[in-house]
């Protein structure tokens, strides 16, 4: 009975991370969208809404666990480069290409963003794959950049419909 107490106790606690969180996060949100224009010949304080297209926040295991979300984005990945001749590519070997390129983008300096991260990774594995597997010289860079694109975007479509998989049962819908 006393481990069934912690447990709540545990659970509850969760819970009020996960909420305080959210309520930092629209309080963040507001800041960002709302403006207070204070006029020195008034009294008085004006708000000005602003217009955002698009707010996002980085919530990891926030509002749904991310390795599993990541993990069916991957898979979908994989099967997609295997269905179109890549047979060869893994996870394995997309995660080292990664590492691999953060690697060099550290002894640079230079940052990236994840998107280009996971795009230049798709490159790297397909370029490989190209270079030890095909000796096909007509395909041209554009088809590349194509192939790369369209990869990701499989990656993107399948990490949008498994975060909505794994949303956790009580994130609150906007």
């Amino acid at each position: 009975n006393l481990r069934t107490n912690q447990d709540q106790v545990t659970k509850m606690v969760e819970l009020m991370k996960k909420q305080s969180i959210l309520l930092i996060l629209i309080a963040i949100a507001n800041a960002f969208t709302s403006q207070t224009l204070k006029h020195s010949h008034r009294k008085s304080n004006a708000i000005t809404k602003l217009n955002a297209d698009l707010i996002t926040f980085d919530l990891d295991d926030t509002i749904f666990p991310v390795a599993p979300v990541v993990q069916d984005a991957n898979a979908a990945l994989i099967s997609h480069l295997h269905g179109i001749g890549y047979g060869e590519i893994s996870q394995e070997s997309l995660i080292a290409s990664t590492k691999l390129i953060r690697g060099e983008l550290s002894t640079m300096d230079k940052v990236i963003t994840y998107t280009e991260l996971r795009k230049r990774a798709i490159r790297m594995e397909i370029d490989r794959y190209e270079l030890h597997q095909r000796t096909n010289a007509d395909l041209t860079e554009r088809y590349f950049t194509d192939l790369v694109t369209k990869a990701y975007d499989v990656w993107e479509e399948n990490r949008h419909l498994a975060a909505e998989k794994y949303l956790y049962h009580d994130a609150i819908s906007m």
